[in-house]
């Protein structure tokens, strides 16, 4: 696992195996907990792009993060399944992130879907104080975005993010019970913005 977690899903990386010629590992032959181990390294790479006492101020958006994780799994850089799964333990939106919406409401997200990871289910939060901190009180009506095509998160984490909003290509390309690859999706379709930004099917 140590060895094989820079080798990467279509073969590129390193090290190559040994042998005449060299030949580098290549999809299932590299071990899962590898394949595992290799998405987790790039996640947190991209993530916390910045080490040591100020990291926390720079760190990268969750949803920027995976978008590029997607371009790279759709490429077959990275597994398409293991990606799956990460969209299940790191979602886009995690239940209690602070959003903004495109109408400039505040909400709190309460869920999230991973077949479609940028369309959580929202609360909105009429007011927040200081401390980020939110009350009963302050709370009001709940939207599914994924039914709401009107609305959209447009900003998280201090963030303008709402270029960074994905949608799959194929409707199981996010499904985890779908354990074969998609197919290879045609360059351009992450997160190529519409107005309004989730509102269409990918094409």
């Amino acid at each position: 696992m140590v060895l094989h977690h820079h080798q990467r899903f279509d073969g590129s990386g390193y090290p190559a195996v040994r042998g005449i010629p060299a030949r580098p590992l290549i999809g299932s032959k590299i071990h899962v907990f590898a394949r595992i181990c290799a998405v987790a390294d790039r996640f947190d790479a991209l993530r916390n792009p910045v080490r040591g006492l100020f990291a926390e101020q720079h760190r990268t958006p969750v949803v920027r993060v995976l978008r590029t994780l997607l371009t790279e799994a759709r490429s077959g850089a990275i597994d398409p399944v293991v990606f799956k799964a990460l969209l299940h333990a790191a979602p886009a939106y995690a239940p209690g992130t602070i959003v903004r919406l495109n109408t400039g409401q505040t909400a709190v997200v309460e869920r999230f879907t991973p077949s479609s990871p940028c369309r959580p289910v929202v609360r909105h939060v009429r007011y927040i104080g200081a401390d980020m901190e939110v009350s009963d009180e302050n709370l009001g009506d709940t939207w599914d975005l994924c039914e709401r095509r009107d609305l959209w998160v447009i900003e998280a984490e201090g963030h303008d993010i709402e270029r960074d909003n994905f949608e799959a290509a194929t409707p199981d390309e996010f499904d985890l019970r779908v354990l074969h690859p998609p197919q290879r999706a045609v360059p351009g379709r992450v997160a190529r913005r519409v107005h309004p930004s989730l509102s269409r099917t990918t094409r």
